[in-house]
């Protein structure tokens, strides 16, 4: 049996400055990073240790546009689900490209088998892709593509 190797996270120095963004209010702060506090510890590997503060302003649009649009294709879909054991049932999703002008732009593609581990949702048509590209393209094109 081959040994798998375990990944380890190399954490920061001692009092090594970091920002993150508060829970409470989404306000994006500053504090030291301290080698043997819990807290930071758990902010460092959950991913909420930002280097800069451009950095945790493009995750927190991020996760904001990201649960928007996941509530809407939830709402849009209704009880539909993705089911990756049915080859036969379309799974409708958004995909970015660069065209030959230089400029993103969105477009809906079909999958049947393929799952792309995309940070958007997934749709059960065509159209209810659309519709999100039409109501959220902008704002996707500027914090995912």
């Amino acid at each position: 049996e081959e040994d798998k190797k375990e990944f380890k996270l190399t954490y920061p120095e001692d009092r090594e400055p970091f920002y993150y963004i508060d829970s409470a209010d989404g306000r994006i702060s500053t504090t030291v990073y301290y080698t043997n506090d819990i807290d930071c510890n758990l902010l460092f590997e959950h991913g909420y240790f930002f280097e800069s503060k451009e950095e945790a302003e493009q995750h927190l649009k991020e996760r904001k546009l990201l649960f928007k649009i996941h509530q809407y294709a939830k709402e849009k879909n209704g009880d539909w689900e993705v089911n990756w054991k049915d080859f036969n049932q379309d799974k409708v999703y958004i995909t970015c490209f660069r065209n030959l002008m230089n400029q993103n732009k969105l477009v809906s593609e079909i999958s049947c088998a393929t799952n792309r581990f995309s940070k958007l949702p997934y749709f059960k048509s065509e159209e209810i892709a659309q519709e999100c590209i039409d109501l959220f393209g902008d704002e996707i094109k500027e914090v995912l593509c």
